[in-house]
């Protein structure tokens, strides 16, 4: 199953919408996650990312670097990602828990880079206690996903799944990270807003079921279960039925959205933050979709997805 050239997913019905949402507001909503942020503003945000890839590559290729098994135990791998986020955090070195993580491929090196990114976030100005949890949240969820395969009898729910990739596909992390660049500052008790987190963890899964349709043919060619449409619960029907019911799924989901940041939008209209937040959330989703669709993160196996004009 891949995405055909002609500017749709090639298994989408006739007349299906992409799964993109657009969000009607006195402001444009750009495919682009952080329209206003220049570069080099956001190039502490930019070595994040590579860490979180680089990471994400080493762990799920311990097999080729010898470190001995294809997973970690939960004991191997917690003291690691610890001392990680003991770094971002800014907290001294924990001597223990560097003996413990010593044998993880290059430690020190990526431990170092989360120290530089900190600096550089901090020069940036603003609040980073949010994000810093955001990245706690991304490492507890890592060690805990990555740990399980550890069982090879495991099989894991629909809602395991969703629950894990909300943290371990960095969107959260990203979003708090676009939220700092733009210097939106959103009060705890903002944040606190029903709404506000059904938007966050609805555009959360929007973009966990997007990655899962642009990357199966990629888990299909390894022989991964690491997508929606491979867990168990889903087997029932065959793999071209349940990807187009995912299609309807993302596409509903992404009305739902709309609904949501227009409602959003209608009951703060005086709170700037919570505009700003909206958004932040509709340019990041569709910015994400438009970066799968022109950075051929999968390779040859996808082609381009066409976005909504949104706004």
């Amino acid at each position: 199953m891949s995405a055909g050239p002609s500017g749709s997913a090639s298994s989408t019905p006739p007349g299906a919408t992409p799964p993109s949402f657009a969000c009607r507001s006195s402001r444009p909503c750009r495919p682009t996650p952080c329209p206003n942020v220049r570069p080099g503003h956001a190039r502490w945000f930019i070595r994040l990312q590579a860490f979180i890839f680089t990471l994400d590559d080493a762990l799920d290729n311990l097999g080729d670097i010898r470190v001995g098994a294809d997973y970690l135990s939960h004991a191997q791998l917690a003291p690691v990602l610890a001392a990680f986020q003991r770094a971002l955090a800014g907290q001294p070195v924990d001597p223990a828990l560097d003996r413990q993580a010593a044998e993880f491929p290059r430690f020190s090196a990526f431990r170092a880079a989360l120290v530089d990114i900190r600096t550089e976030a901090l020069q940036g100005g603003g609040d980073l206690r949010w994000f810093v949890a955001s990245m706690r949240d991304y490492f507890e969820a890592m060690t805990w996903e990555h740990s399980s395969h550890c069982d090879p009898a495991y099989r894991g729910t629909i809602s395991t799944y969703l629950c894990n990739r909300e943290q371990t596909i960095s969107y959260l992390q990203s979003l708090e990270s676009f939220l700092l660049l733009k210097g939106v500052d959103l009060t705890a008790a903002q944040r606190e807003r029903h709404p506000v987190g059904l938007l966050r963890t609805g555009a959360c899964r929007h973009v966990i079921l997007v990655n899962d349709i642009f990357s199966l043919a990629k888990e299909l060619a390894c022989a991964e279960l690491d997508n929606v449409l491979l867990l168990a619960e889903r087997r029932d029907d065959s793999l071209r039925a349940r990807f187009h019911a995912l299609l309807r799924e993302v596409n509903a989901l992404a009305v739902d959205l709309a609904h949501v940041a227009r409602a959003l939008l209608a009951a703060y209209p005086d709170e700037p933050a919570i505009a700003d937040f909206v958004e932040t959330i509709v340019n990041s989703v569709n910015g994400h979709i438009d970066w799968y669709a022109h950075s051929r993160r999968y390779g040859a196996r996808v082609g381009t997805l066409a976005l909504r004009p949104a706004g």
